[in-house]
């Protein structure tokens, strides 16, 4: 079985039949938003997506400067690597994670959600190019 076909596996088993699958079944009209990695684009993610019902947000194939989701993961990055202590253990970088995670200020991310209209225009004004977000 080829490594890619694999990897879709893995992340369909891992984490879409576990935590994505949770987690929508609490949002009303959920929509998956996946960034263009092969490993979205694979066979198995789609097939995943079809049996499920579940919807899939079409997104630009290089569209970091329209992805919120980013800044929370450098936010979350920023916190491990520059934190108290670096994690020296799978469960300590756990730990630091949901930690730093429940430390976030819910007014950044409310401010980064807010700063979609934004970044649209300015994703339109660069013609698809980088923008400082």
């Amino acid at each position: 079985m080829p490594m890619d076909h694999r990897k879709a596996i893995d992340l369909v088993e891992l984490v879409y039949d576990g935590h994505v699958l949770q987690f929508m079944g609490q949002v009303s009209r959920a929509i998956l938003m996946e960034d263009g990695a092969r490993v979205h684009r694979s066979k198995a993610h789609e097939e995943w997506r079809k049996s499920h019902l579940v919807e899939k947000l079409e997104w630009p194939t290089n569209s970091l400067d329209l992805n919120p989701l980013e800044n929370v993961w450098k936010l979350l990055k920023n916190a491990v690597q520059h934190g108290q202590s670096i994690p020296k253990s799978l469960d300590e970088l756990k730990a630091t994670i949901q930690r730093e995670w429940t430390l976030g200020s819910s007014s950044q991310l409310l401010t980064l959600c807010h700063s979609m209209l934004a970044r649209l225009q300015y994703v339109i004004e660069a013609r698809g190019g980088h923008t400082h977000w």
